[in-house]
């Protein structure tokens, strides 16, 4: 039932209700009336129950909607915005372009945007003005320096008064195939067993027919060579003696690779 109509209907039944308890019949006795009185005043009473408590749960559904551009959830929270674009071929741009809609009844302002990572690019700005029943639109790009699964987040703050629309949360995620990984994808070394074997491999064999050359960025780690094979070389890393290391550290080995050594792969280390 419309919500126009509900307030009005109860009021005609209860109408209803008033001219029974009025009228005078001389072929009732008074007992009987006040049976039947009791019985409509019941029927009433609980139809009356029925209709607020529908009227209650139409209310609550009302406050929920979603959206299918990626997939958007809005609750009394930041709208929360989410598309993965799956495996991508080779050489692809991870990149997606969003609308969200301003369907409050006032215009807003974006106040500040902040990336997850210095990875993200975005063409969204500060000072933007969305007008009442506008959008807005902006794109959001992955740099991805290797292949994999690749995700970046963005937070856009703007001044909607309306919950809903005062944070906006942009996540994009892909998969792309990688040119160059190792197994494992990280390593923990420890004070007890300070030396792992690592494998290097490369989609391309020729790329390791290249000059490779492996970094430590904190100098924690010392990193030789220790045999090749078809699309691969092996490596064992160990806990270099002279490091100052205070446990637990972190440290993070660069691949570089060619005349110009650009770095083409990074793998993370844990020292405990």
């Amino acid at each position: 039932m419309p919500h126009g109509i509900l307030v009005p209907a109860i009021f005609s039944l209860r109408g209803t209700y008033n001219v029974l308890e009025t009228r005078n019949d001389d072929r009732t006795t008074p007992k009987s009336f006040r049976r039947k009185q009791r019985v409509v005043s019941l029927i009433l009473t609980s139809f009356s129950s029925l209709m607020f408590c529908s009227f209650m749960l139409l209310m609550t559904g009302c406050s929920k909607r979603q959206y299918n551009e990626g997939t958007f959830v809005r609750n009394e929270g930041p709208f929360v915005v989410h598309k993965d674009l799956g495996l991508l071929p080779t050489g692809s741009l991870v990149r997606h372009t969003f609308n969200v809609v301003n369907d409050t009844d006032k215009p807003f302002e974006v106040l500040s945007v902040r990336k997850s990572c210095g990875c993200i690019e975005t063409d969204v700005a500060p000072k933007t003005i969305v007008p009442k029943g506008g959008r807005l639109r902006f794109s959001l790009e992955l740099r991805a320096s290797t292949g994999g699964h690749q995700q970046g987040t963005l937070f856009v703050e703007t001044s909607c008064s309306d919950a809903k629309l005062h944070e906006i949360v942009v996540k994009l995620e892909a998969k792309l195939p990688r040119a160059f990984w190792t197994e494992p994808e990280s390593v923990v070394l420890t004070q007890c067993e300070r030396t792992r074997s690592i494998r290097f491999h490369a989609d391309n064999s020729e790329d390791l027919a290249m000059s490779l050359r492996v970094e430590s960025v904190r100098g924690h780690l010392v990193v030789s060579e220790t045999g090749r094979g078809v699309g691969f070389i092996d490596y064992e890393i160990s806990v270099a003696e002279a490091a100052a290391v205070n446990f637990p550290a972190f440290d993070l080995l660069v691949f570089r690779c060619g005349r110009f050594e650009l770095p083409v792969y990074q793998m993370k280390a844990q020292i405990e």
